[in-house]
């Protein structure tokens, strides 16, 4: 049997600049089903945490994902945030370095699960000043890439990454800048402050949670439709956002110390975890299996799990004691909603 890695343990080898052989990981050919991707706060005070890393069904350490021996001589990862995996099975991470923030590509898993660097699908650049800080990211039905952009307080969008227009900006508002789809608050009323999670919902229209004003609907063109949800819902720091297969909305929320579902369009939050019971207290890294929301807590570095139909929170924590802060779980099983 391979030998099971915690993921503190895959963070400490990163940390003490070691790259991960097959040696590390197991005796023999990889074994362990990789399930999950996740990502950590990271940053200049804990660069180790700078990574992505694989995890089983049952929330175990596998391998780290970036093969870093591919990297060109001017990258690294930086507070990784949002991912995604494209039809063709290549992986797309945020990066958000300062003066180097983007969105690049990773190839298919090896047979370690570890995945090279390709090539950089939009960059933070002159001609691109707008990509500042990317946190969430998702595929749009067309599939171009949304992602929204924390220092810019912009939502951009990109051409598809398997079209011949991969990465090229697609603008709905010029006079902000390139790749401007939805602007900040002081170009439009109802702009951005501070967006974190995106998500396309019930109607193809495209959701974004702005940690300072709430959930916010806006439709193909790049046009308000409507506010979903705000502090007079009952919201104060909303984050995270993911829709289950049933098209309700999961909404983390950093200031009530919850997550909040609402049940369809006409619905108003309600709490999904039950009061009396477990709470996060600094929501983030919402994500979605079969009977599972999963929830990671950023004050507690834990991630929990809670049954879709009810709320319970399962008895036992699904993965503690984590190095840092967890961002972004990504659901990597082919079929499950949460790819995207």
């Amino acid at each position: 049997m391979p030998l099971r890695l915690t993921v503190m343990t895959i963070f400490l080898l990163l940390g003490s600049c070691k790259e991960i052989s097959q040696s590390d990981v197991s005796s023999e050919p990889q074994q362990m089903t990789t399930s999950w991707y996740l990502d950590l706060h990271g940053g200049k005070d804990n660069p180790g945490a700078n990574n992505v890393v694989g995890l089983t069904s049952d929330g175990e350490g596998t391998v780290i994902i970036p093969s870093e021996d591919t990297f060109p001589d001017d990258f690294r990862i930086m507070k990784p945030r949002a991912m995604l995996l494209l039809d063709d099975g290549r992986l797309v991470l945020t990066s958000s370095q300062q003066n180097h923030a983007g969105l690049f590509i990773f190839g298919l898993p090896n047979w370690q699960g570890r995945r090279a660097f390709l090539d950089a699908l939009a960059v933070e650049s002159p001609e691109n000043p707008l990509l500042s800080h990317p946190y969430g990211m998702t595929r749009g039905p067309d599939g171009s890439i949304y992602v929204s952009c924390q220092d810019s307080s912009t939502v951009l969008r990109y051409g598809n990454p398997l079209s011949d227009q991969g990465g090229r900006p697609i603008t709905a508002w010029p006079k902000v800048g390139a790749a401007c789809w939805i602007p900040p608050h002081k170009h439009h009323k109802h702009g951005l402050h501070a967006p974190r999670g995106i998500a396309f919902g019930w109607d193809d229209h495209l959701y974004v949670s702005d940690r300072d004003k709430g959930i916010s609907a806006w439709n193909a063109k790049g046009t308000f439709v409507r506010v979903v949800a705000d502090k007079d819902s009952g919201l104060i720091k909303p984050i995270q956002i993911v829709f289950d297969s049933q098209q309700r909305l999961f909404i983390g929320d950093r200031g009530a110390h919850t997550v909040w579902i609402m049940d369809g369009p006409d619905s108003k939050p309600r709490r999904f975890i039950p009061e009396d019971t477990h709470q996060p207290k600094l929501p983030s890294a919402l994500a979605i299996d079969e009977d599972w929301l999963y929830v990671g807590d950023r004050d507690r570095r834990e991630i929990r799990r809670y049954r879709l139909s009810d709320g319970t929170p399962d008895e036992k924590i699904w993965l503690r004691d984590l190095p840092d802060s967890p961002e972004f779980l990504l659901n990597v099983i082919p079929g499950n909603p949460d790819r995207r």
